[in-house]
């Protein structure tokens, strides 16, 4: 299970951790990482909200930042392997591209036909 941490972190957790009560000891944890935007700004994982897996394995996540607004980032697989800070290999940022995200909490993908 992966979870997604209000702490800036990205954290795995093995199927026998899920079987017992108490307090378990996650087997990767994925920091805050920053991102360096083409107009100079630095973006993190502030405060990740929501996490989901396309079909191809590719992890994305939601991602509330210190000023309120939001962003959505995609990780590989190798990059979630091992504790580390990846940068993401896609970052969609509002202030960037324009989109109308603000504040995204939750992703989900459509099933693949």
């Amino acid at each position: 299970m992966w979870l997604a941490d209000a702490a800036g972190k990205l954290l795995k957790f093995t199927a026998a951790d899920l079987g017992m009560s108490g307090s378990p000891t996650p087997v990767v944890t994925i920091t805050a990482t920053t991102v360096m935007t083409p107009d100079g700004m630095a973006i993190s994982l502030y405060f990740p909200e929501g996490l989901a897996f396309e079909p191809a394995g590719n992890p994305w996540v939601a991602n509330l930042e210190s000023n309120n607004a939001g962003s959505i980032a995609e990780f590989t697989p190798s990059q979630l392997a091992s504790y580390g800070n990846p940068s993401p290999a896609v970052f969609l940022d509002p202030d960037i591209f324009g989109t109308n995200i603000h504040a995204p909490s939750l992703i989900s993908f459509d099933p693949i036909s």
